[in-house]
């Protein structure tokens, strides 16, 4: 339900400045989450970050550290990942 909200949401906006702010926000919603323990709503929160910036690095318009904020992400996903044990 979220990620089809998100992606209404994101459909409407469609600027490159408005998708990035949007990124931000959902990465700052995944670092509360993760940080109360909640790592499923934390990871859908990155994904989605994350997927507004590729979608970005697709179009060519990636700005000042955006490149860095997808790399943190990616780094985010794989260490919180809980073990598959």
């Amino acid at each position: 339900m979220r990620q089809r909200a998100t992606r209404r949401l994101v459909d409407q906006i469609g600027g490159p400045q408005e998708l990035r702010d949007l990124s931000i926000s959902l990465n700052n919603v995944g670092r509360a989450r993760a940080a109360q323990g909640d790592w499923p709503a934390a990871e859908t929160a990155y994904r989605a970050a994350l997927e507004l910036l590729d979608r970005l690095a697709e179009a060519g318009a990636l700005g000042p550290g955006d490149e860095s904020r997808r790399g943190n992400l990616r780094r985010s996903l794989h260490r919180g990942r809980p073990d598959p044990g």
